[in-house]
């Protein structure tokens, strides 16, 4: 068992001030998440409380092999600061401080053997509890990749899931979008901390991510600056968090594919999607669906890998039999795909007040699943 496996079955039970040690241990220079972990443990195996680390009780410093560093910073923070002021600066930047024993902490992300100790969060922490699926891909991303982005997360969105991605240009920032333009929720993983914004050109969509009920979440302390060694990580939050990782458009070797290796080590589907042959950036999948990934072509093919098939109402004796002539015209308009239901009033030839009558007995019948003005044939 892992150490971080070790320490969630415990007995300990963790409490606020335990968090806010937890921070400070983090502010050592030299002390990331593994030794963090290290001494979480140590400190339980021992018996020790967390006041006893800066007390240096039972050499813990030392069974922890801190380098001498870090054991000079441990001092100076004694000296200098309370060991608790970090978490009172964070906290009044309007930053949520989740450690991983909290209520708050995706349940998926902590069955991870690399779990994060802490995240950082803004926005509706609360959502991070839904069923997520990752979309990431190329920053160069094509018309095609956009086409392939949008469709696949509005169909994921109408059927109920929520879409994780890295906050990067292209591929990332047009799921998150998408989910937003479809009434769904969405998560942001950042690779630095709250005090940067990277690129700058997304401020501008910080806000509106927020105001649709999503949230960002990042593991490193708002001071910490965007670095090309910080994305790796991220990436591994985006499929942890993760139900499966979608991967739209990417090149043979990329960020998406260590997203997906992530995924693939904790056990996640990954799915695919075919590109264009002379499209550079369709190697990327195709190697991932020469290599077991799941090829797909919509985001219903997502949902079917985790619900099974959906209602498929090719003729009419397939239909429920107690549905009236409407309601079958719309189910059957509804099998190939979303509509939003002033189109679907047209394309039926019925009055939109009529319509909305009858999409909402099929609600009431889980037949039809409304979202906003668009509607999907349910599971």
């Amino acid at each position: 068992m892992s150490l971080e496996q070790t320490i969630i079955n415990s007995k300990k039970h963790f409490c606020l001030k335990d968090k806010k040690f937890v921070l400070a241990l983090l502010s050592v220079v030299g002390v990331g998440r593994k030794t963090a972990i290290k001494i979480i443990y140590l400190l339980i195996k021992h018996e020790l409380n967390f006041e006893d680390f800066w007390a240096n009780k039972q050499g813990i410093w030392q069974k922890s092999q801190l380098s001498d560093k870090s054991i000079e910073s441990i001092k100076k923070i004694r000296i200098e600061h309370n060991n608790y002021s970090l978490y009172k600066d964070i906290i009044k930047k309007d930053i949520r401080v989740i450690a991983f024993w909290e209520e708050e902490y995706p349940k998926l992300l902590k069955q991870c053997d690399d779990f994060p100790v802490i995240l950082f969060a803004k926005g509706n922490v609360n959502c991070l509890q839904n069923n997520f699926i990752g979309v990431v891909g190329t920053r160069r991303i094509t018309s095609y990749g956009k086409l392939a982005t949008k469709k696949i997360v509005e169909d994921l969105v109408l059927e109920g899931f929520s879409i994780v991605s890295g906050f990067m240009y292209g591929v990332d920032l047009c799921a998150h979008l998408e989910t937003i333009n479809n009434g769904g929720i969405t998560v942001a993983v950042l690779g630095f901390g709250f005090d940067h914004m990277y690129p700058r050109s997304h401020v501008k969509y910080f806000d509106q991510l927020i105001q649709s009920g999503g949230c960002f979440i990042t593991e490193f302390l708002p001071d910490v600056e965007p670095a090309v060694g910080n994305f790796p990580s991220r990436n591994r939050i985006v499929a942890g968090i993760s139900k499966g990782i979608v991967v739209v458009e990417a090149a043979r070797k990329s960020g998406s594919h260590i997203t997906a290796e992530c995924a693939i080590n904790e056990g996640r589907e990954v799915f695919a999607v075919p590109g264009p042959i002379n499209n550079p950036f369709s190697e990327g999948t195709k190697w991932l669906i020469n290599q077991g990934a799941t090829m797909i072509t919509s985001g219903y093919d997502v949902v079917e890998q985790f619900n099974g098939p959906k209602h498929n109402f090719r003729v009419d004796t397939d239909l429920p039999a107690d549905l009236n002539k409407i309601q079958k015209l719309i189910i059957k308009e509804l099998r190939d795909g979303p509509q939003e239901i002033d189109s679907l009033a047209d394309t039926i030839g019925v009055d939109v007040n009529e319509i909305i009558k009858e999409i909402t007995l099929l609600e009431i019948s889980d037949i039809v699943n409304v979202i906003g003005n668009r509607l999907s044939i349910k599971l």
